[in-house]
């Protein structure tokens, strides 16, 4: 990710489409992270200094540099002119330069991986885990999930109700994340339903007003380990495309699986 003026001719994005890009902080060397670390702003860098921890330091460090050089592909914009706000729920968003296009992005992280979705004026949310960590799974789905998604997981065989309790919380996430409100929507009050061979639906309690219709969700492998879950905002058209990219260190791109 070395910080360059962005190509002359930016990527073009459809309406139709949604681009999920990701990187793996493994593939990054110490001259990668010099590189990211220039093109923060200057209150990312003083935010970045006080992270003691290593491998919180790099995911915000990555994280920040990848969101600025991947908006940049699609704008004559350099990756330190971009500005960012947050709603009134925490979550970012783009607030300048006021003539680009309008787009819209979500991110997220885990152990080892960033991944970064970008599509033009529209909801749309990530999620990505690591599905090797350690931790508790049905007892999390039973604080956390709905009755019909814990009673799934619980009549599933033992091993394999760890890989169901990602498919759920990667869904869940980029459905509250594509909301822009995060946790303050209760994970309990809308249910994914999951069957071999379809895409994931979901439906809604009468506690949250939403249209099950105008949702498009996407389940994805960037590796073995990291499942990932997209959302996408529908306005009464068929499906999105969603491209996928892996970004290297030298800042080639190849497409993804």
């Amino acid at each position: 990710m070395t910080p360059s003026p962005p190509d002359a001719v930016p990527l073009p994005l459809a309406r139709d489409t949604v681009h999920l890009w990701y990187v793996f902080l493994e593939e990054l060397g110490v001259e990668e992270l010099s590189a990211c670390r220039r093109i923060l702003s200057p209150d990312e860098q003083a935010h970045l200094d006080r992270l003691s921890l290593e491998k919180v330091h790099r995911q915000f460090l990555v994280t920040r540099a990848l969101v600025r050089n991947v908006l940049s592909r699609y704008a004559a914009v350099d990756p330190l002119a971009w500005t960012f706000a947050k709603n009134r729920y925490g979550c970012p968003r783009l607030s300048g330069p006021p003539w680009v296009p309008p787009l819209s992005f979500n991110i997220s992280h885990t152990n080892g991986l960033v991944a970064v979705l970008v599509a033009l004026d529209r909801e749309v949310g990530v999620d990505v885990e690591d599905a090797k960590r350690s931790g508790q799974t049905v007892e999390i789905a039973d604080r956390f999930f709905s009755a019909v998604e814990t009673a799934e997981l619980r009549s599933l065989p033992v091993a394999a109700q760890r890989e169901r309790f990602f498919e759920y919380w990667t869904l869940k996430e980029s459905y509250i994340k594509a909301r822009g409100m995060g946790l303050s929507i209760p994970l309990d009050q809308f249910t994914f339903h999951l069957a071999a061979g379809a895409k994931p639906r979901i439906s809604f309690d009468s506690r949250l007003a939403d249209d099950p219709s105008s949702w498009q969700f996407e389940e994805l492998r960037a590796s073995a380990r990291h499942p990932v879950a997209v959302a996408i905002r529908r306005r009464g058209e068929p499906d999105l495309a969603i491209r996928v990219r892996r970004t290297l260190p030298a800042e080639s791109i190849v497409p993804g699986a």
